[in-house]
């Protein structure tokens, strides 16, 4: 290492260790914590879904629990409804409206008065089914408990302003506690004894009376509780108020029996499993043992074994065994077993499918010598990538890290891995033995442990064992089977694309990027990277596309496509009759024949085939130019920008077929008139100078964002899913050409050299010099500094055209410019 990477690699050690941390106070982006995770089993196969918040990815398949009340609270609503016990019996929503929405005042007044006072129904209960079914029966009692509930909320919400909490009202939540004792006692139904018992001890646990806590809930609740009254004992409200119990023994001193009460929550109430899982903490061995000593059957002690298992995501097979062994028939078992496989592609396959490669650049490497003039011309942004390259660079040298042991990162890498075999055996021992619930379930997870071990005659083994009676199973072993074909046979055939066209289609589709965190996009992405190491860059594109790895498949377009990779990709859109697979990847799809016309015109008008742009551009309709597009960036529009072909004093608006238009006619006019050719040489110079040839507008084409904002944050080369090490490094270099030319103006600087060339008009030849220097001084992108020290247009206008009345009128305008 040279000194001078030793003083790079001291800095930023510096920075790192040294400095003090600095909050960010800013509005900021954060990305998702599973961005990358991949994962190919999914655990929605279990039947019952209530046992989502035990999935490693919980929040993926629960997006919509704060989506609107009758969501967040469907338990709660539901149990109203069948409480209600009415042939007709109303609506979620109008119930959400009459628990949620209506304020105790108006409850008080206009729903329980007129029952009360025997006064004809108002307005509110006329357009509300509940209240008008309250009415008809003089249901006061449920009234008057859901006017005290309204009462009692304020008292019992989680205040999150801390600097102004002013504490909450003990006096008033006494006296509320009073009250509601005395309707406890008086309302005869036991299920509103039930939600008066609910509200009590919720008071008295926010009031911090935690011993008050346990004793309202033994003198209320317990009562409550007989053999005979299912409603009661599976109502969603008990478990709410056992789970409020566990916290006021956990705040008592008695952690053992609080965690088990916890655990009976989960066990028994699937709303409020999210509640035990969170407030569960089997802390050290001795109380875990006092913890397994509440337990009265083998389902109490598999609850305890699931919650410890979820205190932390290490990997420990332990747990799962001893839940099969306890309730090897359960559901519990089966979520258990997805939950430890899920957790094996979350730490394990993960970071082989994708880290990052590591693109070595000329910047990085410590043999090279940068240019430091070619660094100012490319501006601010690769000063900044070149400083921390080069930072980079040197803690590589430092560790002695290599890239080729990045190469071979593939599933193979897990074939010896110790907990996937020891995890396929309980696999397999479980589907044989018979005592599971669902055999089907656990050979198709020993057949997905063998894909990851690369030991695909025992994942086809395992396969031939399921016996489809589970759709839903049948469908991941369908999938399983596939991706096992595939990286077998290291590509892609016409009838693995069959296979994956039917594993795939009834699977959950992302809606936008950075909600691609399931299956259908993670096998998606990887059958891109097949696509791409076997050269089919045109279904690698459309199914980046259809995982919505948006930024990945825009960087494929703009950076990497040829064009006969584009032609490819349009004849695949006009052939008729199309595969199951190409109508997966087509259906809704953006990628439309004038889509593709519009990316392959635009990488034309970057090689200057204005000709050949045109003809692209003419095959697309009118109306795609008007259409929005989802990719914007900020919801700017992008489609029409300034030309100023007249002179900078006009300012015209075209799209990209207007602008290659406009400069087909002129570059054919000059050709037919050379005489007069400085004329048009200089409106196509005045037509660049505002367009880096082909208009200036933030985007390379419909939908896509220019390398410079990064991809929605989300692109660099080397990135997953673009992190294959050749591709990576070809994507890279394809990207800093096109960074090297954006927004130069240089198209602008060579059409002003023409008419300084071709014209016999001083005048004309001086204010295009004078242009040709303001091009090269103020580069239409921020990618680029302006360049200063070529004075070769300066020199020009003050040797030869110092007499033109334009050069008078500059250096009054402007002094420098006589000076070089």
């Amino acid at each position: 290492m040279t000194f001078k990477h030793l003083l790079y690699t001291i800095f930023f050690l510096i920075n790192l260790f040294a400095l003090k941390n600095q909050e960010l106070t800013a509005c900021a982006y954060i990305p998702e914590p599973n961005r990358n995770s991949i994962t190919f089993f999914n655990p929605d196969i279990v039947t019952d879904t209530t046992y989502r918040a035990c999935y490693v990815d919980a929040g993926y398949y629960m997006p919509d629990e704060y989506a609107s009340s009758e969501m967040r609270y469907r338990y709660n609503l539901l149990e109203w409804q069948q409480y209600f016990n009415s042939t007709k019996p109303p609506g979620l929503q109008q119930v959400a409206e009459v628990i949620y929405d209506i304020s105790a005042e108006a409850l008080q007044k206009d729903a329980l008065n007129p029952i009360l006072q025997g006064s004809k129904p108002g307005k509110l209960i006329e357009s509300n089914a509940l209240l008008r079914l309250l009415y008809n029966r003089k249901d006061a009692e449920t009234l008057t408990y859901l006017i005290y509930a309204k009462q009692c909320e304020p008292f019992v919400q989680h205040i999150w302003d801390y600097w102004d909490d002013p504490g909450r009202d003990t006096l008033k939540m006494q006296r509320l506690i009073e009250e509601g004792v005395r309707h406890y006692a008086a309302v005869k139904p036991a299920y509103l004894k039930l939600r008066y018992a609910f509200q009590i001890v919720r008071l008295a646990h926010y009031s911090e009376k935690y011993s008050d806590c346990t004793l309202y809930y033994d003198r209320l609740v317990t009562p409550l509780l007989q053999p005979d009254n299912s409603f009661i004992n599976k109502s969603v409200v008990l478990g709410w108020t056992m789970a409020l119990k566990a916290g006021a023994l956990l705040r008592t001193n008695k952690p053992a029996e609080a965690m088990y009460l916890f655990s009976a929550v989960f066990n028994n109430f699937a709303d409020s499993r999210k509640i035990a899982i969170q407030n569960f903490n089997y802390g050290n061995e001795t109380l875990w043992q006092q913890m397994l000593q509440f337990t009265k059957t083998p389902a109490e002690k598999a609850a305890l074994w699931a919650l410890r298992s979820m205190q932390d995501n290490a990997l420990d097979i332990a747990p799962l065994e001893q839940i099969y062994a306890l309730a090897p028939e359960s559901t519990l078992a089966e979520v258990m077993l997805i939950r430890e496989i899920n957790k094996t592609e979350r730490f394990l396959l993960t970071p082989f499918l994708t880290d990052t490669i590591v693109v070595e650049t000329n910047a990085a490497k410590p043999d090279v010598e940068v240019n430091q003039k070619n660094i100012k011309e490319k501006g601010i942004w690769h000063k900044i990538k070149s400083f921390f390259a080069k930072i980079w660079n040197s803690i590589k040298k430092l560790f002695n890290w290599s890239e080729a042991k990045k190469e071979n990162r593939t599933v193979g890498g897990l074939s010896n891995h110790l907990y996937i075999e020891n995890l396929k055996i309980i696999s397999e021992k479980a589907a044989a033995g018979k005592k599971v619930r669902n055999a089907d379930l656990w050979y198709t997870a020993a057949a997905y442990l063998a894909y990851l071990q690369q030991n695909y005659r025992q994942c086809y083994g395992f396969l031939n064992h399921v016996s489809g009676a589970d759709k839903k199973v049948q469908a991941q072993a369908n999938l399983i089977y596939a991706l096992a074909r595939v990286d077998e046979a290291g590509t892609l055939t016409a009838e693995t694309e069959g296979l994956f066209a039917e594993a795939l289609k009834n699977l959950p589709r992302p809606q936008y990027e950075y909600n691609n965190y399931g299956i259908f996009s993670r096998v998606l992405a990887r059958l891109a990277q097949n696509y791409l190491k076997n050269g089919n860059v045109p279904r690698a594109f459309l199914c980046l596309d259809k995982a919505m790895e948006t930024s990945a498949a825009n960087a494929l377009l703009d950076f990497y496509a040829s064009e006969k990779d584009l032609n490819e990709l349009q004849n695949l859109l006009n052939t008729p009759r199309k595969t199951g697979f190409d109508t997966l990847l087509l259906n809704n799809s953006r990628c439309t024949p004038a889509f593709v016309a519009d990316v392959l015109g635009t990488k034309l008008m970057r090689k200057l085939q204005y000709a050949e742009a045109l003809q692209e551009f003419e095959k697309i309709p009118n109306d795609y130019w008007l259409k929005d597009s989802l990719h914007y960036f900020a919801n700017a529009n992008y489609i029409y920008f300034t030309c100023n072909f007249n002179g900078l004093g006009v300012s015209d608006s075209c799209n990209k077929t207007g602008f290659a238009r406009k400069v087909v006619e002129l570059q054919e006019a000059a050709k037919q008139n050379p005489q007069t050719a400085d004329v048009y040489y200089r409106q196509l110079a005045d037509g660049f100078f505002a367009t880096p040839y082909w208009g200036y507008n933030g985007a390379l084409w419909h939908g896509s964002l220019v390398a410079s904002l990064n991809y929605y944050y989300d692109y660099m080369p080397g990135a997953y899913p673009l992190n294959l090490p050749k591709f990576a490094k070809n994507l890279y270099e394809a990207q800093q050409l096109f960074l090297e030319e954006y927004g130069t103006r240089k198209v602008a600087i060579a059409y002003y050299q023409k008419v300084i060339e071709t014209t016999k008009d001083p005048e004309l030849a001086a204010s295009s010099a004078y242009m040709a220097l303001l091009a090269q001084q103020e580069p239409l992108s921020s990618l680029h500094e302006g360049n200063y020290k070529d004075r070769k247009f300066q020199k020009l206008l003050k040797e030869k055209y110092s007499g033109t009345d334009f050069y008078h009128a500059m250096v009054q305008t402007c002094p420098g410019i006589g000076e070089y």
